[in-house]
């Protein structure tokens, strides 16, 4: 839809929720501004999963995401994708 007209406030207050907490173990945002990286998207997913990703390479955290991830309920959020 259009720009400006509440999409990601709406979107935001529901992930925010107590019923989302209740039904997801893990919820992760993630902002995508035009130029983002696949590497960029995978460490700011893992950040807010655990940790700093910073002197961790790309396979290893998309291997960690993966395992964190496993046979578990989450929400994943892309805001802003073009």
């Amino acid at each position: 839809g259009m720009g400006g007209i509440g999409k990601t406030t709406m979107a935001r207050n529901i992930f925010t929720g107590p019923e989302i907490k209740k039904h997801f173990v893990v919820t992760v945002w993630v902002p995508l501004p035009k130029k983002i990286s696949t590497t960029d998207i995978l460490k700011h997913i893992y950040n807010q999963i655990v940790e700093s990703s910073n002197n961790i390479g790309v396979y290893k955290v998309e291997k960690k995401i993966y395992e964190l991830l496993l046979q578990k309920r989450y929400l994943l959020v892309l805001d802003d994708v073009w």
